[in-house]
């Protein structure tokens, strides 16, 4: 049942059913319940396949392979490989009678069985016609303790992914892909390895700042354009979140405090060590899918935060067992701080670098994520049902490779399973609450606006921070009343920067 759907989930319920019948585990006789929803399961599970079988189109990464060099890759490796390792070798011979290929990895021979690589060899191709000698293929080491020498290897040509899907209001896990093949006993990217958010991240320090009332979505920030240079430019906070901006990313963290936000972080889901250091602005210490998408369903729920679940009961002969106590429901922002952060993570997803998201055809909001050289690519986003998180990267850390990124890479498969999800579910908006205030103001300045002027846009304020101050005319067009100070502090549009 559950096993072959969704083999991530066993060792959870093994772990469930030994903590909750102990010695009596082994005996048998009992049923465990899991959050899985097997037709989500599917769908997330397909929705990652495609997704990397799409990026073995767009790099070339089909059979046949008969590529001597491939820059993306590196020269092949020289030394002497270990197992799990994962290096660049040179096809030596290919033998159709036992469908397999030799491949020289550094100081040693292994062989790369082609029946077992349906992922690479869907079309199930002999080896003569999948590669041919002299070709370069990328393999990892799975077992070197062969009598003759001989080592097994795989094939590990593409990257992998990871997606998880929770319920917004219970965390029930209700889709857990942990990579493309989905065995019993294989790694679990979504739970058991960590990799760098990058920008998605950024969601967590604004929310800081806005629960902080540091900023508004109309305060102004000063930051240098990064590849400008000419002096600061005046960005919105929310332009700033939407078109992930890096400058005000830093900023906002700056003036929120290091350690400030890594205790946010921590309240809101995220279990990992962060340093609160930063380079923590831009996502550079290591997390889990799991426990970032539990991040962004805190924002999602109206700020609840609470931790995933997984497991529904465990059945022995005498009915239910009892299982471990969890953490009760916490209250980290108030309804009208999350529904803020989320307005502003909507806005990523109508005029930013999530506007892909907009083909799921419902409201959702969410945040693209690419670190540095493109070794890792997210999406993270919800609907007010569903929260799910998509990673794409090589376990090695090898990079993406030219046009992968967040919204090219990790998007369309969340996009893909997202849209399966909410079939037979009517949309339903995000509801503003009482608390936050609708005004208009003038878009340069992010005050309000001056008497008769044109051009204004609509912006949301939590209660008490709406701003004060009216944008000054200037020769037909506003300006900010005081130049900031060196630093460049933002224009809070009514938020005293030291109260």
């Amino acid at each position: 049942g559950e096993s072959e759907v969704c083999p991530e989930i066993v060792p959870f319920a093994e772990n469930a059913l030994r903590a909750a019948a102990g010695d009596r585990a082994r005996t048998g006789g009992f049923v465990v319940n899991t959050t899985i929803d097997p037709i989500l399961q599917a769908q997330a599970r397909t929705a990652l396949r495609d997704g990397l079988d799409n990026y073995a189109k767009r790099h070339g990464l089909e059979p046949p392979l008969v590529d001597q060099k491939r820059s993306a890759w590196g020269d092949p490796f020289v030394g002497a490989p270990r197992v799990n390792g994962i290096y660049v070798g040179v096809v030596k011979a290919v033998d159709d009678a036992s469908n397999s290929i030799d491949v020289a990895v550094g100081s040693k021979v292994g062989t790369v069985l082609l029946g077992h690589e349906q992922r690479y060899n869907p079309h199930h191709l002999p080896p003569s016609q999948f590669t041919r000698i002299g070709a370069v293929l990328r393999v990892g080491v799975l077992d070197d303790s062969a009598a003759d020498g001989n080592i097994a290897l795989r094939l590990e040509l593409g990257p992998q992914a990871a997606l998880i899907a929770l319920d917004v209001r219970t965390r029930e896990v209700l889709a857990l892909v942990g990579g493309y093949d989905g065995v019993a006993g294989g790694l679990d990217r979504a739970t058991q390895t960590k990799r760098q958010p990058g920008s998605t991240f950024k969601p967590i320090t604004y929310s800081y700042a806005l629960h902080s009332h540091l900023i508004t979505p109309a305060t102004v920030l000063h930051v240098r354009h990064e590849h400008d240079k000419e002096g600061p430019i005046g960005v919105r906070v929310r332009q700033a979140l939407a078109e992930s901006n890096n400058r005000a990313a830093e900023f906002v963290f700056k003036e929120s405090g290091a350690k400030q936000v890594v205790d946010w972080a921590h309240q809101l889901g995220v279990e990992s060590k962060l340093g609160a250091d930063k380079s923590l602005a831009l996502g550079s210490y290591e997390v889990s899918v799991l426990e970032l998408a539990n991040a962004y369903a805190t924002f999602a729920s109206g700020g609840d935060a609470l931790s995933p679940v997984m497991i529904r009961s465990v059945q022995g002969v005498e009915g239910a067992l009892p299982l471990p106590p969890v953490a009760p429901r916490r209250q980290v922002m108030t309804v009208d701080e999350a529904y803020m952060i989320t307005s502003l993570l909507r806005s990523v997803v109508q005029e930013g670098t999530g506007m892909g998201a907009q083909r799921v055809g419902r409201p959702v909001a969410g945040k693209t994520g690419t670190t540095n050289r493109v070794k890792d690519a997210w999406f993270i986003g919800y609907s007010t049902e569903i929260v799910a998180a998509v990673w794409v990267g090589y376990d090695d850390a090898l990079p993406l490779g030219r046009g992968e990124q967040g919204s090219a890479t990790a998007l369309p498969m969340w996009v893909n399973f997202m849209k399966q999800a909410h079939e037979h579910r009517p949309a339903t908006e995000f509801p503003r609450p009482a608390g936050v205030i609708e005004v208009s103001i003038d878009p340069r300045t992010g005050l309000l606006p001056y008497p008769g002027e044109q051009g204004l846009i609509q912006e949301e304020f939590l209660d008490g921070t709406v701003p004060t101050q009216a944008a000054v005319p200037d020769a037909g067009a506003a300006k900010v009343r005081q130049d900031p100070p060196d630093g460049g502090a933002p224009v809070r549009g009514g938020i005293d920067p030291h109260p």
